[in-house]
């Protein structure tokens, strides 16, 4: 039963490595693809050949127009479904790497718990437990990877919620102690401006954690404008020197 365990473990470890190599192929050749779709757009004009009057450089200085009129050149809009697909990509690898194999992992727990029963009742509670805790970790991971692809309490209560709760599990997973402050009034912004900051304030606070600080201290302020402040620390250890 054991070996059978490892076998199948094995086998999922193949297939997840030959996916990763599959698509680093893909990553490869899209990043390819992007270099073309980048000269191409280089030399395009905003609207039509050659350069304008007013001797305007072709380029993407009239992006936002383009997109804003609904017209673009076939090599933005190759650009923008390049985009798409690589987002798609890398959430299809993601679910591949994680609640996938968690619950391949869970699937060979419970044939092993199914074995036990019918050939030795008494070794199956303790393999239950284990399938129990396989399937707990499941389920937050599951929720962890949810809240970094869309957290969903940024589109229901805002912002400050959101990085309250983002602080509080990156730094429960981190073993960082983060303390988040949140001074004056907040308010909704509009929704492309609280995603933004999100990420950029998520980013940001995901390396610092890397860094292994003691402390790290995220502060907003609301009173004039929005400002960020993010301060991470590390306790000073005092050493007693031996006596010469």
């Amino acid at each position: 039963m054991n070996v059978a365990r490892k076998a199948a473990l094995m086998e999922a470890q193949i297939d997840l490595l030959e996916g990763k190599r599959k698509s680093v192929g893909r990553l490869h050749q899209a990043i390819l693809e992007h270099a073309n779709n980048v000269r191409a757009l280089s030399g395009s004009k905003g609207s039509a050949g050659g350069d304008g009057e007013d001797g305007e450089k072709p380029g993407m200085e009239n992006l936002g127009q383009l997109m804003d009129s609904g017209v673009m050149p076939p090599a933005v809009s190759r650009l923008v479904l390049a985009a798409q697909e690589d987002l798609r990509r890398e959430i299809a690898r993601q679910m591949h790497d994680g609640p996938a194999q968690s619950l391949t992992n869970i699937v060979l727990q419970a044939q092993i718990v199914e074995r036990l029963l019918q050939k030795d009742p008494e070794q199956a509670p303790p393999e239950v437990e284990a399938l129990v805790g396989m399937v707990q970790r499941t389920l937050e991971a599951t929720k962890t990877f949810i809240f970094d692809v869309r957290p969903m309490v940024l589109d229901d209560l805002g912002l400050v919620p959101t990085l309250r709760k983002s602080t509080r599990d990156r730094g429960a997973r981190a073993g960082v102690k983060v303390d988040f402050e949140s001074v004056g009034v907040d308010r909704r912004l509009p929704m492309e401006l609280e995603s933004g900051l999100f990420r950029i304030i998520d980013e940001a606070l995901a390396a610092h954690l890397a860094a292994k600080p003691e402390t790290l201290i995220l502060r907003m302020d609301w009173t004039d404008k929005v400002e960020v402040e993010m301060t991470a620390s590390k306790i000073a250890v005092a050493v007693e020197a031996p006596d010469l």
